[in-house]
């Protein structure tokens, strides 16, 4: 009579464990790579002009590449000039070109380096933040009610409205923004939609925090005009190590943002 043979449960749990121990493998592999936070060497910014109309701006920082000391500016490849920020007075920031060496910007800025107010042609302005360190208003001269110019809301680390006044007529709304994120992490905190200073972009956060997640899209409307909403989408190019590479930001014309980094 035949006799069927015993099961080998001791090479079973061996086939097992081994399948097991490289599916993980495997699995590790297919999970995407975590973003690395890196100060930002370069920005190329191409506006999308039917002729060439390319600025782009070098990043030069401390020894602890913290902060930003001198920003060299190229237009269409050609060399401008460098922007210096001079850091040595506690609670102030200075801005000059190195074409025109009498001709400074001043900040006030908070622990947190963050500017509190600007003076700017021999006017001032004021930033306010939140307890949590995002910008929430920023108005025209200091005043007790506050010539407003600008007021955000947000939740969970972003901008969900950016509410404009206009300058010359104070209380009166200019135009209402509405933000929209992605599910991404903003991890080397990079804003499309940034301030400028002396026309030239800034890759840190002097204006408060960053949003916590890239932005998707931003719709805009003006109350005079209340039914022609616009759009401005963004979509996002990464590189080896998870980071934003490239940005495009359309609306009536497609602009592109290119970022380097140090490693």
């Amino acid at each position: 009579m035949f006799k069927m043979p015993k099961p080998n449960y001791l090479l079973l749990i061996i086939i097992l464990l081994f399948v097991s121990f490289f599916s993980c493998k495997k699995e590790e592999k297919e999970e995407p790579a975590i973003a690395t936070q890196s100060p930002v060497k370069s920005i190329r910014i191409d506006d999308g002009s039917y002729k060439p109309n390319i600025y782009e701006y070098k990043y030069n920082y401390d020894a602890s590449f913290i902060k930003i000391i001198s920003i060299d500016k190229y237009y269409n490849e050609s060399y401008l000039f460098k922007i210096n920020l001079d850091y040595s007075i506690a609670g102030k920031l200075f801005l000059n070109d190195s074409l025109n060496e009498h001709h400074y910007n001043e900040f006030e800025i908070n622990e947190m380096g963050f500017v509190t107010r600007e003076l700017s042609n021999y006017l001032w302005f004021d930033y306010i933040y939140d307890t949590n360190g995002y910008l929430s208003k920023y108005s025209f001269l200091s005043l007790p009610d506050g010539y407003l110019l600008m007021e955000n809301e947000v939740l969970n680390g972003n901008i969900l409205k950016q509410t404009e006044f206009s300058f010359q007529n104070s209380g009166k709304i200019h135009r209402i923004k509405e933000f929209t994120f992605t599910n991404t992490d903003n991890v080397n905190n990079l804003d499309p939609d940034c301030f400028y200073i002396i026309n030239t972009i800034v890759p840190i956060p002097f204006w408060g925090k960053p949003g916590k997640k890239l932005v998707d899209f931003i719709e805009y409307w003006y109350p005079d005009i209340p039914l022609e909403k616009k759009r401005i989408t963004f979509s996002y190019k990464f590189d080896a190590k998870n980071r934003v590479s490239e940005v495009i930001r359309t609306e009536d014309r497609k602009e592109t943002y290119t970022y380097t980094y140090y490693e």
